[in-house]
């Protein structure tokens, strides 16, 4: 899974610190894109933030998986939420180069 804490940037200077005990599945694609399950406590609070920036350009810093950065910068595409009591919510951000 994921090495440790990481920080999403908005282009506008917002800053969210996702718990890498928060991400449950983190895939990514030989483009880079990356396709990211978050559930726990904090599901609520990151939908709300990232909910205003979809379709925009994020800035992700610190994200590692295996050794290997996935940092840089992503559009966020349009969010998912999955489950009632237990929400999941998904991500799928396109890397930009």
């Amino acid at each position: 899974m994921i090495n440790g804490n990481f920080m999403i940037t908005s282009a506008s200077g917002d800053q969210l610190v996702i718990e890498k005990e928060d991400v449950s599945r983190l895939l990514y694609d030989i483009s880079g894109n990356l396709s990211m399950q978050i559930q726990g406590f904090n599901v609520n609070s990151i939908y709300s933030f990232l909910k205003t920036l979809e379709g925009t350009k994020l800035k992700i810093k610190g994200l590692y998986q295996d050794r290997k950065d996935l940092s840089g910068y992503y559009t966020l595409n349009p969010l998912a939420v999955e489950g009632e009591s237990d929400k999941r919510l998904k991500l799928n951000l396109q890397r930009n180069v």
